[in-house]
């Protein structure tokens, strides 16, 4: 297993009189802005690793040693799911494939949903043979066509 992101913070009396810097070199990145006193600093979600790391202790209310910025890089997870010819929904997440290949089960519906601490949302609809665009959703509502499905 590889680091991807580390918080790092002092402990009792020291984190009253210092603050703690750091920043890491992460792979096809290079390196991010400072962190202090347990923020993220790396990659969350990007299966990048750590490759090197700097770490600095100042005077409380010193400057920062650089950029603070952007310490850390991580991936919104967007969740979705789909119903094809099985008639169950399957369960996908950034990039991962939700329905099947090479079966020749068409989609029927499909679900999107952003995480509940991302500000914003996502909006969708699909279009059926014979029928044509439905309603936008959004949100995680289905749309589609939703007969025979059936819930997890």
């Amino acid at each position: 297993m590889n680091i991807e992101a580390l918080q790092l913070q002092l402990s009792d009396s020291l984190s009253s009189q210092y603050d703690l810097w750091y920043r890491v070199h992460v792979q096809d990145i290079g390196w991010l802005d400072w962190a202090k006193n347990g923020e993220v600093a790396g990659t969350t979600g990007m299966a990048k690793h750590v490759e090197a790391v700097q770490v600095i202790m100042q005077k409380k209310g010193a400057s920062a040693p650089g950029p603070t910025d952007s310490p850390s890089v991580g991936l919104v997870t967007i969740n979705y799911s789909s119903v094809s010819g099985s008639s169950s929904w399957a369960n996908g997440a950034n990039g991962a494939t939700s329905g099947t290949m090479g079966q020749d089960l068409p989609l029927h519906a499909i679900r999107v949903q952003l995480p509940t601490n991302v500000s914003g949302g996502v909006s969708y609809k699909t279009h059926l043979s014979n029928i044509g665009w439905g309603q936008a959703c959004a949100n995680g509502s289905a749309s589609g066509d939703l007969s025979g499905a059936q819930e997890i």
